[in-house]
């Protein structure tokens, strides 16, 4: 009986490792295969590339279209940190579009068009298998502002279903007007790293919520 080398085992074994760990990842960044997640890049109406991951569940279709949602990052924070959440939104059935803003890792630098969040959400609107009726926008610390530029853009505008979420940050604005015929959630953290601005104006020391003049 042929005896192999400590060496021969410890390379397959290192081999099955791999490669099993690749199989564990593309299970993850798909759902068991139920989501495609494309990376995309495309020159925005400021004349400037603007690169993003697609992430679209099989479920949607040109004769099914689903709901669509933008995903703005945070300051200095590239869009594959949040892919989670986006594969997580793209299992549910909604078809999401995650970009880096401009000027950070692939994405040009222009300081039109709210950092690129107006021609993400154009670009996702206007796909065939998203329903342009049912359009969303999250962000998380700098990305609310984003968000927030992305759901009243023209592109989403029309819309019949608007919402947005601000996760670790203060309200984009602080003008009631700005959230008419949106649904709107904020999610905050008493230790919120970004809970700056209108955060700190509507959450007392008491630990209670003074809405104020929130819609």
């Amino acid at each position: 009986m042929k005896k192999y080398s400590k060496r021969f085992w410890t390379l397959s074994i290192s081999v099955a490792v791999f490669f099993l760990s690749m199989l564990v990842l593309w299970f993850t960044l798909t759902s068991g295969g139920s989501v495609k997640a494309q990376r995309i890049n495309w020159v925005t109406d400021e004349g400037v590339n603007l690169s993003a991951t697609l992430f679209k569940p099989k479920t949607a279709t040109a004769d099914n279209p689903a709901a669509g949602i933008v995903v703005a990052p945070g300051g200095n924070t590239p869009h594959v940190f949040y892919a989670s959440y986006s594969i997580e939104l793209a299992r549910r059935g909604y078809v999401v579009l995650a970009y880096d803003y401009y000027g950070t890792v692939e994405s040009e630098m222009s300081t039109a068009g709210s950092s690129g969040a107006i021609a993400a959400m154009k670009y996702l609107s206007g796909l065939s298998y998203v329903d342009s009726n049912r359009l969303g926008a999250t962000g998380h610390s700098n990305g609310g502002g984003q968000a927030l530029a992305a759901i009243t853009s023209p592109a989403a505008m029309d819309a019949a279903n608007r919402t947005v979420i601000f996760i670790g940050c203060g309200l984009a604005s602080n003008n009631p007007a700005v959230y008419d015929g949106l649904n709107m959630m904020a999610i905050w953290g008493q230790l919120d790293e970004a809970g700056q601005g209108t955060f700190w104006d509507t959450y007392a020391k008491d630990g209670t919520v003074r809405y104020g003049d929130f819609p």
